[in-house]
């Protein structure tokens, strides 16, 4: 079974957005935070929730079987 090429796309950017968040987490990127921080805990849960909203909309955009 193949998906379509939007659902391969949001997994793709799910996956890149859960490693975005946790580099933050680690204080490894600070690429829009407070230079003076550490860890950026805050920027790594909105990219992780982010992660989880392009899973979501991959689960929307996937081909499922007709009916019946």
């Amino acid at each position: 079974m193949r998906g379509t090429p939007i659902t391969t796309a949001l997994l793709l950017l799910a996956v890149v957005l859960v490693v975005v968040a946790f580099l933050y987490a680690l204080g490894t990127i600070g690429w829009f935070a407070n230079p003076n921080d550490v860890h950026h805990y805050k920027h790594a849960a909105a990219f992780f929730v982010l992660a989880v909203l392009a899973a979501v909309g991959a689960n929307f955009a996937r081909d499922r079987p007709a009916a019946g």
